[in-house]
């Protein structure tokens, strides 16, 4: 059965809300494209006085049995952000690393 994007990016948005509902002061405006693998995300942060802006535009979804079985990770290969620093930080901490993922999650993407 094949999946909308639009039933993804509301599932992905909840998960998005439920992990980071200690920093996040606002709503949360989440994108999703699969076929293109890429992904975009408006949302104010406790501290902030504006919406930052994330656009990755691009990701793959690995799995790796190695780890043990049902591994999955997103690798982000270009990412930008509206914040220089935290775009920054994304390129250092997360840019072409392996982020685990729960698998729920990973066949969504």
């Amino acid at each position: 059965m094949l999946i909308p994007d639009s039933l993804k990016r509301s599932y992905i948005s909840s998960y998005i809300k439920r992990k980071f509902a200690d920093i996040i002061d606002g709503d949360l405006d989440f994108d999703l494209d699969t076929k293109n693998k890429s992904a975009s995300l408006s949302v104010k942060l406790v501290g902030e006085d504006s919406s930052i802006k994330l656009n990755v535009l691009k990701y793959e979804i690995i799995s790796d049995p190695s780890v043990y079985e049902g591994s999955y990770f997103i690798k982000i290969s270009n990412i930008s952000c509206s914040k220089k620093w935290l775009e920054d930080l994304l390129k250092r901490f997360v840019k072409d690393k392996n982020i685990p993922i729960p698998e729920e999650y990973a066949v969504y993407l």
